[in-house]
């Protein structure tokens, strides 16, 4: 699997890190920083998009980490000379943090790697047809462009993701019954994040776009947003006066300026 580079201004060190540890007579243990509090872990459930802070008590010296699978995860020093440290995570899965003293202490903390879960709630859905053609052409892209859209019964999409940028979804309806499995991807046009979801034997190319028409991005959450299919060139070859044909998806998430 091809490993993204993480930037949360931290700096991360893939193979081993090392920290000075806190001393404290009761052996090697952790704690994980869980809602601004510090708790004390003898295992570890973590998601594999968020940003994970552990600290390390009862070290003789300088201490060494490992995340056992690196395929898993890693975890690095962070550079805010907090002597804590980051987990960051690449896909679902279960392995083990190996932490060792200067004096050889050493303890094993099971990590299980979890799904993220991000729920898209659909508001409405729109069609944009610019340019210039007559009504019956208008009319000819909309009834086609209809075709495509989601079903109308459609009000929740959710993304399980099992790696940081792909998984599983379930499509819902208001009673949040599942209507669809299906799978998705995220990539990038550019440097704008584009959503591909397959269900129902149908593939949609979603970007992602604050105002649905072109894809500018917020930073803020929970927002409302929009998922755009762009249409455009498909249609240019038969019409070449037509401007743009783009349907979009409003939705309502927690919407980050790095959606990948």
């Amino acid at each position: 699997m091809k490993k993204q580079t993480l930037t949360f201004c931290v700096l991360l060190f893939s193979l081993f890190s090392i920290v000075s540890c806190s001393d404290d007579d009761k052996g090697l243990s952790i704690e994980q920083k869980v809602n601004d509090k510090w708790e004390s872990k003898q295992s570890l459930s973590l998601d594999i998009k968020g940003i994970h802070y552990i600290r390390i008590k009862g070290a003789d010296g300088k201490c060494t980490a490992k995340v056992e699978n690196e395929d898993i995860g890693i975890i690095g020093v962070n550079a805010d000379n907090s002597g804590t440290y980051i987990i960051s995570l690449y896909k679902t899965g279960n392995t083990k943090l190996i932490i060792t003293d200067e004096s050889g202490q050493s303890i094993n903390i099971p990590i299980e790697a979890t799904e993220y879960i991000r729920t898209l709630h659909i508001s409405e859905q729109n069609i944009v047809i610019e340019g210039a053609f007559s009504d019956d052409v208008k009319e000819e892209i909309t009834t086609e462009l209809n075709a495509m859209l989601l079903p109308q019964e459609i009000k929740v999409i959710q993304l399980f993701y099992q790696t940081t940028d792909a998984g599983k979804l379930e499509i819902k309806d208001s009673k949040d019954s599942k209507l669809y499995d299906g799978t998705f991807e995220q990539k990038a046009i550019q440097q704008y994040p584009l959503l591909v979801m397959s269900f129902n034997n149908q593939t949609h190319n979603y970007l992602l776009s604050a105002n649905g028409k072109y894809p500018e991005l917020r930073s803020t959450g929970p927002v409302s947003a929009y998922l755009v299919e762009d249409f455009t060139e498909k249609y240019k070859e038969q019409y070449p006066n037509i401007a743009a044909v783009i349907t979009s998806v409003r939705i309502v998430t927690n919407i980050y300026y790095s959606w990948l």
